[in-house]
């Protein structure tokens, strides 16, 4: 399967139902999702490279072990210069070795406390097998597990996420601050920042005009609303004035808002959108 995406085995060993492997990607990589039976570790060695799974994304910091386990179904991109990429895949009879200890993660997870040294032990006896190398495969396997089930989930939705989106929801019309939301959540703005993109897709100025734009809409096909100033809605919608809905709504819809409002009373809705 790795041959006919064009791309690289550069090492591979086998170790009593370990397996760990170098591999070069080339410049421009894709593959489609695909689904890995046995549980894996994952380190970007050089290069670049994204995976996919469902609607959360990993982009790799070099070095950084990230375990998935068994059945895990992703694609993977590389950047323009390709990537390099150290596997280390394990039997369920050495994921068992946990069991009635700590629970592993049943979704993909970046493994911290680490600062590389595991992978580059592991990459040297990959690259230059010795006497007794098979031990210290399994030794770093075991290590990287017994890491993996004391690392906190951060690819999980935090307990924080749902509360932070119901009062982007509820406060559509007070302005807020990304280093105020991260004052209150006790967070660093840009884990704030970093956390909240990979868990929704967008970042959270991009949700709160997405928001935005969707309550002008309501309010401008709403019959009810129909004799309701547009300055007041875009004051409802928490723009700064009407000329800055004016702004986003066009931008996001292709309609002014008062064309888009003659067009939605009109019963042209399906036109407008």
């Amino acid at each position: 399967m790795v041959e006919s995406w064009s791309a690289r085995v550069l090492h591979h060993r086998a170790d009593d139902g370990l397996l760990a492997w170098e591999i070069a990607l080339p410049p421009g990589f894709r593959c489609p999702p695909h689904e890995h039976e046995l549980s894996f570790f994952l380190v970007l060695l050089a290069g670049e490279l994204e995976n996919q799974y469902g609607s959360s994304t990993i982009g790799f910091a070099r070095e950084a072990e990230v375990f998935h386990p068994a059945g895990t179904v992703h694609s993977s991109v590389a950047g323009p210069r390709g990537a390099r990429i150290l596997t280390l895949e394990a039997s369920p009879r050495w994921t068992a070795r946990l069991d009635g200890r700590a629970p592993l993660p049943d979704g993909p997870r970046r493994v911290t406390g680490g600062d590389g040294g595991v992978t580059r032990r592991l990459l040297r006896e990959l690259r230059h097998p010795q006497p007794c190398s098979e031990l210290m495969v399994e030794g770093i396997a075991l290590e990287l597990l017994a890491a993996t089930a004391r690392t906190p989930s951060e690819l999980r939705p935090p307990r924080w996420l749902p509360r932070l989106l119901e009062r982007l929801h509820e406060e559509i019309d007070q302005p807020v601050t990304l280093r105020e939301l991260a004052s209150e959540l006790d967070l660093p703005p840009a884990r704030l920042a970093v956390t909240f993109r990979r868990h929704t897709g967008r970042t959270i100025g991009a949700y709160r005009r997405e928001l935005q734009v969707e309550l002008v809409r309501r309010r401008l096909a709403d019959r009810r609303h129909a004799d309701e100033p547009l300055a007041a809605i875009a004051l409802a919608a928490g723009f700064a004035d009407q000329a800055h809905c004016t702004r986003v709504f066009k931008a996001a819809t292709g309609w002014t808002p008062g064309r888009y409002r003659a067009a939605a009373l009109d019963g042209e809705l399906a036109a407008a959108s």
